[in-house]
């Protein structure tokens, strides 16, 4: 882009129009966002703006690797946290807590753990680079598919909070809350409302960014 705007500038004192640039450019090869980023940036002097309203297969893929991501990252840590509260605190009455100290039952929370020291760094460089690029093209309105996948995960973590209050008084009325029962809706809540949050900030600061 050096040499396109060397050549914009001398093409410009020496008194020749920016169509007869425009059409020299393209006779040469140049493509048209490059010869009209060139233009508006020597002509006018200001960087164009990206477009709001475009989105390409890239971006989609993007979102989908994200929402994927937090989606597997979140199962896996519900996983682990519930074998360790199984394991702190057996249920005599559970078949299923006579074996936890199995090789199978281990191998299982090894799974999760090695899945979770994966997919959550990656989750996390993805989200950043997302924020980051979107940044870089401020004042800009985040494309209809970043906007509609963070409505998705907002919906998604909404009601998941929202069923655990339901089951919580459920258990509640039923009489049969229990204090290992209590601490995985717990344990949920406290995922699905960091996750609400997060994503619903994130909404307010984009929405604020637009004039």
């Amino acid at each position: 882009m050096a040499e396109l705007q060397t050549f914009i500038r001398m093409a410009r004192e020496r008194g020749i129009d920016a169509a007869t640039i425009h059409t020299m450019l393209r006779s040469a090869g140049w493509k048209e966002a490059e010869i009209s980023r060139g233009l508006a940036e020597e002509v006018v002097a200001l960087p164009i703006p990206r477009p709001s309203g475009l989105s390409g297969a890239g971006e989609v893929f993007r979102n989908i690797l994200e929402f994927g991501l937090l989606t597997f990252t979140l199962a896996h840590l519900v996983i682990l946290y519930f074998g360790c509260l199984d394991r702190t605190f057996p249920d005599p009455a559970n078949p299923q807590s006579w074996n936890l100290d199995s090789e199978e039952g281990l191998t299982g929370h090894r799974f999760s753990l090695a899945a979770v020291m994966v997919t959550f760094p990656l989750y996390f460089a993805i989200a950043w680079l997302a924020v980051r690029q979107e940044g870089e093209h401020t004042p800009s309105t985040p494309t209809p598919v970043r906007r509609g996948f963070q409505w998705l995960i907002l919906l998604v973590s909404g009601m998941t909070i929202l069923g655990n209050l339901i089951a919580l008084l459920f258990w509640y009325f039923e009489g049969q809350l229990q204090w290992l029962t209590l601490l995985k809706i717990g344990v949920l809540l406290v995922l699905a409302s960091s996750v609400f949050s997060y994503y619903a900030l994130l909404v307010r600061q984009e929405g604020r960014a637009v004039p």
